[in-house]
């Protein structure tokens, strides 16, 4: 089954300013929501996100050695996160 669905541009340019490398562009951003809609089941949400990325950011700050906060680096990391921004739909 092929999935076609698109982003409102709210949706698109979070996704690329907080989930970049990962997400550079509003195609990028399409391309992974129908992506985790298809392979995962999950349908990307906003506040939710907004959440998640915050979360991450507090989390990441009480690691000592003040590093800048940054993306997980491999697919499966990153996958978690994804999974953690969007809901699951049946």
């Amino acid at each position: 089954m092929h999935v076609r669905a698109a982003l409102d541009d709210e949706a698109a340019q979070f996704m690329i300013d907080n989930l970049s490398p990962w997400i550079k562009d509003v195609e990028g951003a399409n391309k992974s929501y129908e992506y985790m809609l298809r392979e995962h089941k999950r349908r990307f949400n906003l506040n939710k996100a907004r959440k998640v990325i915050e979360q991450l950011k507090t989390d990441h700050a009480k690691i000592p050695g003040n590093l800048p906060f940054k993306l997980p680096k491999t697919w499966p990391g990153m996958l978690l996160v994804l999974e953690r921004c969007g809901d699951l739909v049946e």
